[in-house]
């Protein structure tokens, strides 16, 4: 009898945990500090910035697609609880939840996430995009409205961030800033100094930085994504796990990322280094992400411009329709109310014209008689006002036709090379500011500036 029981326990205990095995039949990999085991809640502020309002900044084009895709592995790898993605796709004029990447709402977004978070809550901030620094190496991420007439005072700070980071006491927190693209500046992602004695104890709080001081970071030819940030996707969803624990925390996506960028860096020739900047006293690390190894990476998944061919069809519909539809509402507008004033003009004209025809085909002609001059003179009288109002008539129709067809194919054309989404798009810049800088150490002056710029 003892036995008996004792084989049943052994049954029921051995049943129960088959059933908690299989309770998630479907799930792939291992669950990350499930909502029973962790802490805290996990937090992602995701910025991509492409085109700037400053025509002085070359556009990226990739910088959208590496925020996109990294709030992707963040939400499906990560099981991240929120990810605020802000990109500059978004229209600014409809933008109830301030997502346009300006620096106001990133900011402002910045200051809410934290302001909501707890000691204990994961925080991570992944930007890319243009990054500067200042003659004291500190570094400057260029948001959609940096002007590089002022470029310290209209760009975040990273300075700032880790301050309010600091200032919160979270224990987890990770900057990951894919800075800095094109050969504008001399130096790419430039070091951080001066803040480790701001920095609160903490268990982890590093910067993951795209490429050390004076290297350059590039985006990738054989992907829809920068080099960085390629790797990165690789790292979330697998490659980094060198302990095949399917886990891969921060240490191993670091050591990872340093690695495969250096082999891209060899293979193509290019100098770019990342690096890892950790503030206070680091102890343990950060899981980030469950492994998948999927079949097909996301970062191999080409990334096609969307709308495209709804845009050329409605371009070729209407002009300006296209472009309204690709999100440049101005421009769109703009060649709409051109389009609709030529084609009612055309419209009134060729009504005219008809109207001219008609008449001048339904003169009253007085018959030739013995007296022939005097019928000519009576004739010429009559019909040559009706005659010069059908020449004239004519030519505003074909002066206006001519003009409408120029501008439908000028539509077609502006849609394939200029607009919203092309990196050579079109931009306009107003600016008026008002800035201080020492005189010689004994006062202030005022700079005041007026700006127009457009580039095709």
């Amino acid at each position: 009898m003892l036995h008996f029981r004792t084989y049943l326990f052994v049954f029921l205990m051995f049943s129960i945990f088959q059933i908690r095995l299989g309770s998630e039949p479907n799930r792939k990999g291992v669950l990350i500090e499930g909502s029973s085991e962790r802490s805290g809640k996990r937090i992602a502020l995701v910025v991509g910035i492409n085109e700037y309002k400053d025509v002085g900044l070359n556009d990226l084009r990739k910088a959208r697609n590496d925020a996109k895709g990294i709030a992707k592995i963040l939400i499906q790898n990560g099981e991240f609880d929120s990810v605020t993605v802000m990109t500059d796709e978004i229209d600014p004029k409809d933008d109830p939840d301030s997502l346009f990447p300006t620096k106001l709402n990133i900011d402002e977004k910045l200051d809410s996430i934290l302001n909501h978070a707890g000691p204990n809550d994961t925080f991570l901030f992944f930007f890319s995009g243009h990054g500067i620094s200042d003659y004291e190496e500190k570094s400057y991420l260029l948001t959609q409205d940096s002007l590089l007439s002022k470029p310290y005072n209209s760009s975040l700070s990273v300075e700032s961030i880790v301050q309010r980071i600091s200032k919160k006491g979270l224990k987890k927190s990770l900057l990951i800033l894919d800075a800095c693209r094109d050969s504008m500046f001399a130096s790419k992602n430039p070091q951080v100094g001066g803040m480790t004695d701001m920095i609160l104890e903490g268990e982890i709080f590093g910067i993951l930085y795209s490429t050390k001081a004076g290297f350059y970071s590039y985006e990738d030819d054989e992907s829809s994504y920068g080099v960085f940030t390629k790797y990165l996707i690789y790292g979330l969803e697998g490659r980094a796990d060198s302990n095949r624990d399917q886990k891969v925390s921060f240490g191993e996506l670091e050591f990872y990322i340093t690695e495969a960028v250096k082999n891209w860096s060899i293979r193509k020739n290019k100098q770019q280094k990342p690096y890892t900047r950790y503030f206070g006293e680091k102890s343990g690390d950060i899981i980030l992400s469950y492994s998948t190894n999927p079949d097909v990476s996301l970062a191999d998944v080409p990334i096609t411009k969307q709308g495209k061919e709804a845009a050329w069809t409605r371009s070729i519909l209407f002009p300006g329709w296209g472009q309204h539809y690709q999100g440049d509402e101005i421009k769109g507008k703009t060649y709409m109310g051109i389009a609709a004033a030529l084609l009612l003009a055309t419209i009134d004209s060729y009504s005219k014209y008809r109207e001219a025809k008609n008449s001048y085909n339904s003169a009253i002609i007085v018959p030739p008689s013995s007296r022939f001059g005097e019928s000519l003179i009576i004739n010429t009288l009559l019909l040559e006002p009706k005659k010069q109002d059908l020449l004239t008539a004519e030519n505003r129709l074909q002066q206006v036709s001519v003009l409408f067809v120029a501008f439908y194919l000028w539509n077609l054309a502006d849609l394939a090379l200029f607009s919203a989404g092309n990196s050579e798009a079109s931009k306009f810049n107003f600016s008026m500011y008002k800035e201080f800088y020492p005189m010689g150490g004994t006062g202030q002056a005022n700079r005041y500036e007026f700006s127009y710029q457009y580039r095709f």
